[in-house]
């Protein structure tokens, strides 16, 4: 699979997903701003009702461009990170057989057993692909709204004064650095999960049957089942284990991690992390349906 012609298909509709997510949650995700004063300490230096209108404009106006400055650096980043994508899923999805070393060989097991690998395998490749492509969209969106909430706080309550940062400069980047993981160790775990999915989706498969566009879509339905009927499994793969992060409970960082994971494991995210990887295979199903024409 060429990922170049599809990821920006993917990226633009899975951000306009996302970006409503992050639309609808915007008190939430400024909830500690909000409940901490933030209007309030604008408001309280003026007098009258057309004083505090003016300012309470000036915030919004001013929360609305951290929000969406938030949002293009994500899409930003995530066009920086997927260019090694496909780099690293060949190295990963170790093994598998080229059409030449098929046609040599001279045992029809032999060659039988080596198509069925190159079937699951490039299966593999490509789905994991696009759930990789929704999970880092998904996680740097989250990362980057939260460190934007408290810029956002800090900026309206000490003027981005460095001596009363919530959070220093050093855990932003530390706290960031976690979008890479899904890229890194947490792809290792996300391509064997997909990779037992497509061999057990391939297992009854008739090999010599002539494949339909419709009989792809329904392999990749039967694929997608299986994976998605726990989507905590799969979002377990943006962050490290909890007990290998050996981090003390008043660590900043280990706040923001929490704070990640709370959003991750929320009923209202997985409705939008589903809707978005629809709209991912989405793309990959238009880009397939050329192959079949």
């Amino acid at each position: 699979m060429e990922y170049i012609t599809t990821v920006s298909t993917v990226i633009k509709d899975t951000s306009s997903s996302l970006h409503s997510f992050v639309d609808t949650n915007k008190r939430k995700f400024l909830s500690v701003a909000i409940a901490s004063g933030a209007s309030y300490y604008l408001i309280s230096k003026f007098r009258g009702p057309k004083k505090k209108d003016i300012i309470q404009n000036s915030a919004n106006a001013r929360l609305m461009n951290y929000f969406e400055n938030a949002n293009m650096t994500c899409d930003t980043t995530v066009l920086q990170c997927l260019n090694g994508l496909q780099d690293s899923l060949s190295r990963n999805v170790e093994r598998i057989p080229t059409t030449a070393q098929i046609r040599s060989c001279k045992s029809t097991p032999e060659k039988v057993e080596m198509f069925r690998t190159l079937s699951y395998k490039t299966l593999t490749k490509t789905i994991t692909g696009v759930y990789t492509i929704v999970l880092l969209i998904s996680h740097l969106r989250i990362q980057t709204n939260l460190v934007g909430r408290y810029l956002y706080l800090d900026q309206v309550l000490h003027g981005g004064g460095g001596a009363h940062q919530l959070f220093d400069i050093p855990t932003q980047i530390k706290y960031l650095s976690y979008g890479q993981y899904i890229l890194k160790q947490g792809q290792h775990g996300l391509i064997k999960h997909v990779e037992f999915a497509c061999e057990r989706a391939l297992s009854d498969w008739e090999l010599t049957k002539l494949v339909t566009y419709d009989d792809m879509l329904g392999l990749i339905l039967t694929i997608r089942d299986y994976i998605e009927k726990d989507l905590n499994k799969i979002l377990s793969f943006l962050l490290p284990p909890e007990e290998e992060e050996q981090l003390d409970d008043t660590d900043p960082l280990k706040n923001l991690l929490n704070e990640s994971r709370n959003i991750l494991e929320s009923a209202s995210f997985h409705r939008v992390l589903k809707k978005s990887i629809d709209r991912g295979f989405l793309a990959l199903c238009d880009s397939l349906r050329f192959s079949f024409q």
